[in-house]
């Protein structure tokens, strides 16, 4: 959203890839130089380090010469860190509860950020409350809240329930993660960051970047169809009805460009797809079983691997399936002959509706043969980054879960594609439409366009509004 290029140009491909420089699974928000600041308890190793792509604050602060102060909050450390990229200041919430950031933006927290944690953290002051629906009857017409594949959380698997335990229990931050009262933390901790850095004070343009992240977790932990979901919908409603009032209030609406969307999409639960009528939905260690089968398919072709290697395929956990280039290349192979090997094994195997060699993908997408798979390939296209994406790329067919989580994201099927994009500003007439589909990249064009910045080359238009 706020670099205007996929992940085929940041390098974001997700949560963690692996480093073959590093030969280890990393965060995508790994920082190496990064240290916990003064006054806060966490934040070592997190930072921007690893987007490879300027965001729309950096280009803000290059135009005004510093002048602007450009700020991230948001419940994940992600969510800041990688919607702001090197700008002033990100802060996230951490495990007791607390707002930290890292040495990349502050060696020290700001006396606000301090204060704002004592005595008792901001996520932590709304454990031990009650969940419960702040809607009408009517919506949540249709929705079902006792259902047997639901986790129970609170000891129950319908609202109302608790958030943790009350005082003087330990507050539950993850039960408070798992809550709507968690857009609550993060727009508690955007009035406090308005007021306290003066932020649409002057005429020189401001930045910041807001992760309210409950809706996913929500998502996750109860499916999107439950009645959990709904009613964060609503209140989601509510609190961002409580940040226009409060930006209103204090700088005047007048004078904001306001861009909302999200990251992705989310796919049901396979019990609920089932139910559907997609008898293929399950729950499985698909990727890995997938890597298993890569790897016994190069020893059987290959044999054995030299010492000191002991597996061809060396991660299938994010990015697609890494090849051990090492240890093909001391079996006398080459890296594109095993992963041709596997493509050609795997094509068969019912659970995958792609897989296709890394290189093999331009070509595909050049010659697909319908509308259809052109944009499914696109898709893949614009999440494989080229050197920290797999070899061996990979599709599973939809409905196939292999997440921890009830229901997940992130494939490049239309569910997990499906987001929203608004726009609210001096430039932009009240109900005006895109016509067309809009990537949630072209954020970065509205925002520029209400600034007077120029994007990079290659950066999503300004969508077409009319």
């Amino acid at each position: 959203m706020s670099t205007g290029v996929a992940p085929s140009a940041h390098g974001i491909i997700g949560n963690n890839w692996f480093d073959r420089d590093l030969n280890k699974s990393i965060y995508s928000c790994f920082d190496p130089a990064a240290k916990t600041p003064e006054g806060a308890t966490s934040g070592k190793e997190l930072g921007p380090a690893q987007l490879l792509a300027p965001t729309l604050a950096e280009l803000l602060e290059r135009a005004t010469k510093g002048a602007s102060k450009t700020i991230g909050v948001g419940w994940k450390d992600r969510a800041a860190i990688l919607m702001l990229g090197r700008g002033d200041l990100a802060l996230w919430v951490d495990g007791e509860g607390a707002l930290t950031s890292s040495t990349h933006y502050v060696a020290k927290l700001p006396e606000w950020v301090q204060a704002l944690n004592a005595p008792i953290p901001p996520a932590a002051r709304y454990s031990g409350r009650t969940w419960d629906r702040c809607g009408e009857d009517a919506a949540y017409a249709g929705l079902v809240d006792e259902r047997s594949f639901e986790p129970v959380h609170g000891g129950t698997r319908t609202l109302p329930r608790p958030v943790g335990k009350p005082a003087p229990a330990k507050p539950d931050i993850s039960a408070v993660c798992n809550s709507p009262f968690a857009l609550d933390v993060v727009q508690d901790c955007v009035e406090a960051a308005i007021t306290a850095e003066h932020l649409g004070a002057d005429a020189t343009p401001d930045f910041l970047a807001i992760g309210f992240s409950a809706v996913d977790f929500i998502g996750h932990a109860f499916d999107p169809g439950s009645v959990e979901v709904r009613d964060a919908i609503l209140r989601m409603d509510q609190v961002l009805a409580r940040l226009l009032e409060f930006l209103d209030q204090r700088i005047g609406l007048e004078h904001c460009c306001i861009v909302l969307s999200s990251d992705h999409g989310i796919t049901p639960a396979p019990e609920v797809l089932r139910a559907q009528g997609n008898a293929q939905a399950a729950r499985g260690q698909f990727t890995e079983a997938l890597a298993r089968f890569a790897n016994h398919t190069l020893v059987t072709a290959f044999g054995e691997p030299k010492p000191p290697h002991k597996r061809f395929v060396i991660d299938g956990t994010a990015g697609g399936i890494i090849l051990d280039v090492g240890a093909i290349a001391a079996s006398g192979r080459t890296r594109r002959e095993a992963s041709t090997l596997v493509v050609d094994a795997a094509k068969s195997l019912p659970p995958l509706a792609l897989v296709i060699a890394k290189e093999d993908l331009p070509a595909a997408l050049a010659n697909a043969g319908s509308p259809a798979a052109k944009d499914l390939l696109s898709a893949v296209s614009h999440a494989t980054h080229p050197t920290r994406a797999g070899d061996v790329l990979h599709l599973f067919q939809q409905g196939l879960n292999d997440s921890t989580s009830l229901a997940t994201h992130g494939s490049p099927w239309p569910r997990d594609r499906a987001v929203p994009l608004f726009a609210r500003g001096a430039l932009f007439e009240k109900g005006l439409l895109c016509p067309t589909k809009v990537s949630p990249a072209s954020a970065a064009a509205l925002l520029a366009a209400s600034c007077g910045l120029s994007l990079p080359t290659g950066t999503a238009p300004l969508p077409p509004l009319r």
